[in-house]
C-alpha cells in the first residue's frame, strides 16, 4: 500500500512557508523601528548639535563636524545617522 504524504513534507513547501515566516519577522521588525529626520543639523560644540528646528541632541563621543546637513535619529539605537555617511554617534539626550 503506497504512503500518503504528511502535511507539510514537500521540501519545496518547506521552503516556501519558511520565506513566508522570515518575511513576515523582517516586515513586522521594521514597522517598529522608529526613526526621525533632522534637518538643519549644526555642531554648537563638542557633543552638543541644534537642528533647524530648535533641538539640541547631546551626543557621546561623536567627531562628526555638522554645518546645516540632513540626519536620521534612530530612536531604537539612540543613534544619529549622518547623510554623508560618517560614523553614526551615540545619543545621550535630545532637548527641546
Amino acid at each position: 500500500m503506497p504512503r500518503q504524504p504528511q502535511a507539510g513534507s514537500d521540501p519545496k513547501e518547506k521552503s516556501h512557508m519558511t520565506k513566508i515566516l522570515i518575511t513576515f519577522l523582517l516586515l513586522t521588525g521594521l514597522a517598529w523601528a522608529t526613526m526621525y529626520r533632522l534637518s538643519g543639523v549644526k555642531r554648537l560644540d563638542q557633543n552638543v548639535y541644534e537642528t533647524s528646528s530648535g533641538l539640541i541632541i547631546k551626543t557621546r563621543y561623536c567627531y562628526h563636524y555638522a554645518y546645516g546637513e540632513e540626519a536620521i535619529y534612530d530612536d531604537d539605537d539612540h543613534k544619529v545617522i549622518w547623510k554623508d555617511g560618517d560614523s553614526p554617534c551615540d545619543v545621550d539626550g535630545i532637548y527641546k
